[in-house]
Formats: structure tokens, sequence, C-alpha cells
């Protein structure tokens, strides 16, 4: 352009928004520059990262480039990390969606906003305002994302690890499972072995079961410790051994079994077989039992026997149930050590059931019986004659330190035997207790200077 009545091409000046020297040729001002005055002054550049069209006549033509913002003219600023503009112009930064970021400063497009570390891509959509959302989850446990960015997917951890959260970011939050384990300074998991457990995901140690408890190799709970067969009690608890006379077969929580009656067994016994009859019964190996009957006895079965009722020894007798052959006591007339062997007494002997030993016949009496039971057996030799003579009898006041509830019928028993073997030798005769007789017993009181001593007699013959 040129003043009214210019008369060179001098006068020819560059309108605003291009650049010559007077008289031309004029040049647009290119993108990113801009000229408000005419004139050969040349064209000034927008300020850094901000754009105009060609021939821009104004600063304010200056418009921030996507990916920065500020006022129209400048100066511009690049967005920031997890932020992004995609017009030109003086819009504000937009936030990327929960869950994503971008990976430098300045980015332009919602395509840059990418799933955070622990995050993955799950699906995109548009908001109301019709702005496109990149929609990332939480890793799952047991994966796990390291940067952000791509691959937007988690990544799972190695065989045997897990994680301990959702949203894990690094590979070193991987751990080993339950029942498995990381052994010092290994990056793998070994199974738990057999007998212990791990209950929860982590590297430390299995534990060990419980005493006289096992388990199968990786378990991961401590309800797979179970008690072994002769011991009981709740799994992932102590064991307790069964009792004498108790077994358990099975390896769980069971309570322990009862040996059948009369039977016996070892404690932790773990099959019913291992039930012994006990002594004076017999029997399979774990029952039933029977009692040995009389004149018979057993000893304990063995887990490789199962016992018989033995006879007594000859000339021998037991109650039922007897538990040896000591329990086999010789008959009247015989004698011998509990179990035998029972001899004969022999002639001139004699020996009644409640004899200990073999009684001799009085003096020029003897027994026509080897096995005589009684005095009664005891006969006169040749040349002597027995009969029944009248005895005198005498009646005896004894004084003892005894009250009356203390003199009781063992203590009058052993007073009578005491008297009877007394007389028998004064009067070489056979006297037995039956023949000493207590006709009355009576609580006296005496001064204690007149108390008699114990065992006083005051005799009278009749």
């Amino acid at each position: 352009m040129s003043p009214s009545g210019s008369t060179n091409t001098t006068d020819c000046l560059c309108m605003a928004g291009y650049s010559g020297v007077n008289g031309g040729p004029c040049v647009a001002c290119g993108e990113a520059e801009w000229k408000a005055v005419n004139g050969s002054s040349p064209c000034i550049k927008c300020a850094n990262n901000s754009m105009s069209v060609k021939g821009s006549t104004s600063v304010k033509a200056c418009l921030c480039k996507p990916g920065y913002t500020g006022e129209d003219g400048g100066p511009c600023t690049a967005c920031e990390l997890g932020r992004y503009k995609e017009e030109s112009g003086a819009f504000a930064c937009r936030n990327c969606t929960a869950n994503t970021t971008t990976l430098e400063r300045g980015s332009s497009k919602y395509l840059n906003c990418l799933c955070n570390s622990g995050f993955e891509l799950v699906g995109m959509s548009s908001s109301s305002d019709k702005q496109n959302i990149t929609i990332c989850a939480a890793c799952a446990v047991g994966k796990y994302k390291q940067a952000p960015g791509l691959p937007q997917v988690c990544l799972s951890c190695p065989d045997y690890k897990t994680t301990l959260r959702v949203g894990s970011m690094v590979q070193n939050e991987c751990v080993c499972v339950p029942g498995w384990y990381s052994a010092f300074n290994s990056s793998s998991c070994q199974m738990c072995a057999e007998n212990s457990f791990k209950a929860s995901a982590g590297n430390e140690a299995c534990t060990l079961c419980f005493p006289h408890a096992i388990s199968p190799a990786g378990s991961n709970t401590s309800s797979a410790c179970q008690c072994v067969r002769g011991f009981t009690g709740p799994n992932g608890g102590a064991c307790a051994q069964c009792m004498p006379g108790q077994y358990k077969t099975v390896i769980r929580s069971s309570q322990c079994l009862q040996c059948v009656a009369n039977s016996i067994s070892p404690a932790g016994s773990t099959n019913a077989t291992e039930c012994v009859c006990n002594a004076g019964f017999v029997g399979q190996l774990g029952g039933p039992c029977s009692a040995c009957p009389r004149d018979t006895c057993a000893l304990k079965n063995t887990v490789s026997a199962t016992g018989v009722c033995m006879p007594c020894p000859a000339h021998s007798i037991s109650e039922p149930q007897s538990p040896g052959v000591t329990s086999c006591k010789c008959l009247p007339g015989y004698e011998g050590t509990a179990g035998g062997p029972c001899t004969p007494c022999g002639l001139g002997y004699y020996r009644g059931s409640t004899d200990s030993a073999c009684r001799q016949c009085p003096p020029y009496t003897t027994t026509t019986s080897l096995i005589a039971q009684g005095a009664a057996e005891c006969l006169g030799k040749p040349g002597f004659v027995t009969g029944v003579v009248k005895m005198p009898s005498v009646n005896l006041t004894m004084v003892f330190s005894y009250s009356l509830e203390e003199f009781t019928e063992d203590v009058q028993a052993k007073i009578k035997r005491t008297l009877a073997a007394r007389a028998q030798v004064d009067c070489d005769c056979v006297v037995n207790e039956e023949h000493v007789k207590i006709l009355d017993v009576k609580q006296i009181s005496v001064s204690s200077s007149a108390t008699p001593p114990a065992g006083v007699l005051h005799s009278q013959k009749r």
C-alpha cells in the first residue's frame, strides 16, 4: 500500500502481516509469525510452542499448540504428566482418566493417556461431553504391571507365586503361594515337604506339623496335619497317644477305640489285633475273650499267640479266671508251692484246706491214706487204740487291752489258734482251733493301777 499522491515505488509499504523492503515485493509472515504494522519491519516470531496462520497481524494470533496451554500470544506451557490438550489455543490441558497417565510432558492426544503401573486396559468409552475415556483396572492378585504405558496388560507372576494385593507394580511383589516357600537367596518357590504346611502367601518357611501328625507335600492349611494311627487329636492340633486298652487304625481326627472286654493293648496301638486277652481269659487277637473255667489258668495273650486255658498241675485247683499257674493251689492231703508240683502228705500226716503245710498226727497215731485231709484220719498204731476221750474242759478268764470295737473276729481267731497250739503241746493230744470256744466278752473298767496285764489267765478245771 502507499499514501495518496505517492510518486515513487518506495512509497509502497508492506501491509501488516507482510514483510519486505519498501517498494516490494512483500511476503506474508509465515506460520508462527506476526506483524502488526505497515512497513518494511520484519515479522515477529510467536512465543515458543505457539503457532499462527500466515499473514497474522497480531500477537494474539499466536495460539498455543496442542500439548501446550497459555493465553493467546503466549507464553505456552507444556501439559504436565497425566494431562493432554488436543486443540490449539488458550484451552486448558485435560486430565487423563483415572488410573492412566502420559509418558512425557506436552501430550497432544488422549491416546497418549496409557494405563498406570499396576493397571491394565480393559476398554474405551466416551463421556457425556464426548471426551474419550480409557478404562484401566488394577492388576488382579497374582499379576503385576511394572511401568506405565505399553503393553497395557498385566503380567502373571512366575509359577507358584502370587501377589498379596491387587494393583501390584513390580515383580518383586510376587511371593510364594500357600503350600510353597522360598529357600534362602532363591528366586523360585519350593513345595512344602511332607509333614509341614504353609497357610498364607509369602516367602517364609513352612511350619512343621505337631509330633505324631502327618500331611502331604504342598499342604496349605494346618488342618492338613492329621494324627497318625495310634494317636488322636483334632486336625491341625496336638496328638495324644491312645491309652493302654485302646487303638486307632486310621489317619484322621477320629477317637481311639476301646478294646473288647477283658483285653488290653499297649499305648499307641494301631490295630484291634493288638488287643490281647487279659490273664485268665483266652480268645483270638482282638477278642472276644472268654474266662478260663475253674481249675484252669491262662497267662495274658501275646501278639503272636491267642492263649489257651491250661489245666492246673495234678492234684491242684483254682478259681475261675485264674491269671497263671501260681493261682493253682494244692488239694487237701497234698502239699507244695503255688503252681505245683503237689505231693501227698504221706502216712502219719494230714493237711486240711486251711493248713499251709502237712501236719503230723499225734504220737502213737498214723493214717491209712497218703492224702489224709484231717486229724480225724489219724488212727492208733498197732498196739494202741484211739477213741473218744472226754477231756476236761477249762474255763479261762482272760484280760486283754482291747476295746469291744477292736476285739474283732480276726483277733478272736488268732487267740483261738494260740490257745489250741499251747494246749496240744501241754496235753500231747489233738486240740484244734474249733475246740476253743469264747463264751462271753465283756468290757471291764478298772483303775490304771489295778489293770492286769494283757494275757493274764484265770482257769478252773471242770
